[in-house]
């Protein structure tokens, strides 16, 4: 359970130095540019989400394989993470509120901090931002991503959104691939983020989305 924790904590989201906005677009055709800021203004104004899916964290030097269901709700001022198993029920449980961050274990031991981010980078030893996980998810582009590419999701020629980028994650070169965008409440995200490094696959499929 630790190593699917910290794989996918670690590898979901890019903490790391801002590179200029228009540098970062310059892969990105002048033809597809509005529409991609458009959407990604769009991604910027949602107020509150739930997803439900599956994460599936490969690891290739053993050829060994870890997956469990999620149950993720967010809003700015509370977040909740259920990670479940179809035969096992919860495996954990990981909120954040005003009053401050608790992940509860599969064994009900309790871990509490000010944040999310402090929680497990005191009981884990993992340091990364995760108030940027919402926006990984959600298909927003990360800081210093480079080698972007963009794709129209649809029939409708006047939607642009992000598709792949690289980046640098945990000292490694990770290229991020997102697909099977869907239509909700008019705005396009991932139902399929795919991340890829030398030894290491993580696979989140997202059966549900609600705006």
């Amino acid at each position: 359970m630790r190593k699917l924790w910290i794989g996918i904590w670690i590898l979901l989201v890019a903490a790391c130095t801002s590179i200029p906005e228009s540098e970062m677009l310059d892969s990105i055709p002048a033809i597809d540019r509005t529409a991609y800021q458009r959407h990604q203004q769009h991604l910027q104004t949602i107020e509150s989400w739930r997803l439900q899916g599956q994460i599936a964290l490969f690891n290739l030097r053993d050829d060994s394989r870890d997956a469990v269901y999620i149950d993720w709700r967010w809003s700015p001022s509370a977040t909740s993470m259920r990670f479940s198993h179809p035969l096992k029920g919860t495996l954990a449980r990981l909120e954040q509120t005003s009053a401050g961050a608790v992940l509860i274990d599969d064994e009900q031991n309790e871990y509490r901090a000010a944040t999310m981010t402090t929680l497990l980078q005191t009981y884990f030893g993992i340091s990364i931002p995760v108030d940027a996980l919402p926006g990984v998810v959600l298909g927003r582009l990360p800081q210093r991503a480079k080698n972007i590419t963009v794709v129209r999701p649809g029939s409708t020629d006047d939607v642009v959104v992000l598709s792949s980028y690289e980046v640098i994650a945990d000292q490694e070169s990770w290229r991020a691939e997102l697909s099977l965008f869907t239509a909700v409440n008019t705005v396009y995200v991932p139902s399929s983020i795919e991340l890829n490094a030398t030894d290491w696959r993580i696979k989140l499929r997202i059966t549900d989305w609600s705006l």
